[in-house]
Formats: structure tokens, C-alpha cells, sequence
């Protein structure tokens, strides 16, 4: 299959005599060997984020930039999709056992103070991250999907 848009509508060819249920299409279990390849990978890559915008609160301005991370670890990921309609489809992924550490430069102003420097966040593997991809098709039962939206409620 090219993509998963073509795997979303084949999916949905074979279940049209289903009624519009959750389906449990995977879950991967929390095991670290089942990722070892992955997170190997993750190991020698280090990701550059876009600057976020300045925080400006009571006074108080920071801002955050060079934000790079690396040692991204995932344990385990789960996949849950959903027929909503004819014209929708639900997908949810969970990532839990999220590791990454990140460097970053920092600045702050207030009132007659300000400084700069460098900082270190880490996220251990407490930590799990979420989404929903909500993919559009005119109609499934003739056509793939044609886009894919994130609903402003579905990240997490």
C-alpha cells in the first residue's frame, strides 16, 4: 500500500457489513525489546524545534530558543481506529514510556532584571503522548480519504 490513506480506505472496504464500532486495530505491549530497533535509531538522531513563541505574563517576558532534542526512547504504542461515518474515520495514537532530553538557550525580562543561559529538560518515561487523526473521505465506500484533520480537543 503507498499510504495510509489507501490502508484507511481498504480497511473500510473490508469492514462495510460492520456496524460503525471502535476497533482495536493494535496494541503493541509494553516491551522494551519489541522497540529496540526503533529507539536504536532514535539514539543517533537529534532534532532541531522551531523557536516557541515569547511567554509574556505579570511583567515577566522568557523566551526560549536553539531548542534541540535527543535520546528519544518510546516503550510502547497503541493504535485504535474508528469508524465515525461514511465520510470519517478516527485514528489514535498513544505513546506511552516517552523518553527525550532537550537543550535550549533562555532569556527572561522584569522590571529592572533580565539574564540568559542554558538549559536541560527530560522527560522520563512516566511521561505518554497522544493524538487523533480524523481522516476525510467524500464517501469510503468509493473513495480513499483526501485529507487529515487533528481535532483541537485530541492532543495530549
Amino acid at each position: 500500500m503507498r499510504n495510509v490513506f489507501d490502508f484507511l480506505f481498504l480497511l473500510r472496504a473490508i469492514s462495510a457489513t460492520t456496524p460503525p464500532t471502535p476497533i482495536k486495530m493494535r496494541s503493541l505491549q509494553s516491551n522494551r525489546a519489541k522497540f529496540s530497533t526503533l529507539n536504536q535509531i532514535f539514539s543517533h538522531v537529534s532534532f532541531d524545534l522551531p523557536d516557541p513563541p515569547t511567554i509574556s505574563q505579570s511583567g515577566l517576558d522568557l523566551t526560549i530558543t536553539e531548542l534541540s532534542c535527543q535520546d528519544l526512547v518510546v516503550e510502547d504504542i497503541s493504535l485504535d481506529h474508528k469508524f465515525v461515518s461514511d465520510t470519517s474515520q478516527l485514528l489514535d495514537i498513544d505513546i506511552s514510556g516517552l523518553q527525550v532530553s532537550c537543550d535550549f538557550r533562555w532569556e527572561y525580562r522584569w522590571t529592572i532584571f533580565n539574564g540568559r543561559g542554558d538549559g536541560k529538560a527530560t522527560l522520563d518515561r512516566a511521561s505518554s503522548a497522544g493524538i487523533t487523526l480524523d481522516f476525510h473521505s467524500a464517501d469510503y465506500d468509493i473513495l480513499p480519504p483526501k485529507h487529515v484533520t487533528i481535532p483541537n480537543d485530541k492532543c495530549t
